[in-house]
C-alpha cells in the first residue's frame, strides 16, 4: 500500500497499557490518519497526523542522552538532569544548559547516567517518566500515559526493555516534526516500527543492532548519543555524532 500523509503510532486503547514492540505487527498509513494493528488483527486505534507547523526545533547536546530541545517558546529536556560523570560517561556543568522557558524533563529510566533526583527541582519545570523517577523528583509530575499532550506537544510513550528497570522510549510530535528518543534500550523493534521520523536519537549499541538486522531507521536524521568522549562511532546511515554544546536543527539533512 502506498503511504500518504505522515505516519504515527498510537500507543494504547485506553487505560494505561503501554504499547511494546512485541505487540506491533504493522503500521499502515491511510491518508492523514494511521491504523495500528497487532498480531491476531486486534484494532488498537486511529491517531491524527502531525501538524504542519513551520516552526524549527533546535536541540543542544548536553551529554549522555541529554538534549535541550526548543522551538523558542517551549523547551524539553531529555534524560536530564543526570549524575555528572556517572559510570565514566560525560560530565556537565550548569552553563551547558540553555536558558529559556521552564522545561518539561522527559526521563527514560532511573539509572544515574540518565537521571539525578537531587538536581531535578533546580532544572525541571515539570517531569514525565517512570514511577521510580517522578516519585522522588520534587517537581510537578505530568502523568505518564500511552499518549500525553503537553502545551501542544504530543508525546507517545513506549515500554521498551533495558536491564531490569521500568524504561520507556518516546515519540514527540512537535512543530510539525516527529522526533524519537530511544533512551537506553538495545531492542530495535519499536524504533524500526516508527515511520517518517524527522530525527531519531539512538545509542551506538542500538544503531549497531539496527545495522545487524539489515534494515534502516526511517528518519531524516539519525543522531547518536550516550557515546563516550572521543569514542569512534561506525559510519552507518549518515549518523550524526554531536559534540557537547553542539546545536542541531532537527529534521534538516
Amino acid at each position: 500500500m502506498r503511504r500518504t500523509g505522515r505516519c504515527s503510532m498510537s500507543a494504547g486503547s485506553g487505560g494505561r497499557s503501554f504499547l511494546t514492540h512485541t505487540m506491533l505487527s504493522e503500521v499502515l498509513c491511510m491518508g492523514p490518519r494511521t491504523l495500528v494493528t497487532v498480531a491476531g488483527g486486534l484494532f488498537i486505534g486511529l491517531a491524527a497526523s502531525a501538524s504542519t507547523s513551520a516552526e524549527q526545533l533546535h536541540a543542544t547536546f548536553i551529554g549522555n542522552a541529554a538534549f535541550h530541545v526548543t522551538d523558542g517558546r517551549l523547551a524539553v529536556l531529555t534524560d536530564f538532569p543526570y549524575e555528572s560523570g556517572a559510570f565514566g560517561y560525560m560530565t556537565w556543568s550548569s552553563t551547558a544548559v540553555p536558558s529559556g522557558p521552564a522545561p518539561l524533563c522527559i526521563i527514560s529510566h532511573s539509572h544515574a547516567d540518565h537521571f539525578a533526583a537531587d538536581r531535578a527541582a533546580a532544572l525541571c519545570g515539570s517531569i514525565l517518566g517512570p514511577r521510580d523517577v517522578v516519585r522522588d523528583s520534587g517537581v510537578e509530575v505530568v502523568e505518564l500515559q500511552p499518549e500525553v499532550r503537553w502545551q501542544g506537544i504530543t508525546i507517545r510513550a513506549f515500554r521498551t526493555p533495558h536491564a531490569s528497570v521500568e524504561h520507556y522510549s518516546f515519540l514527540l510530535e512537535w512543530a510539525g516534526k516527529r522526533v524519537y528518543f530511544a533512551g537506553d534500550t538495545a531492542d530495535t523493534g519499536t524504533l524500526l516500527a516508527a515511520r517518517e521520523l524527522d530525527a531519531a536519537f539512538v545509542t551506538p549499541w542500538l544503531l549497531e543492532a539496527v545495522h545487524e538486522t539489515g534494515r534502516r531507521i526511517d528518519a531524516r536524521q539519525v543522531i547518536v548519543c550516550h557515546h563516550r568522549v572521543g569514542q569512534t562511532v561506525a559510519e552507518m546511515q549518515g549518523r550524526i555524532v554531536p559534540s557537547q554544546g553542539q546545536v542541531l536543527s532537527l529534521g534538516e539533512q
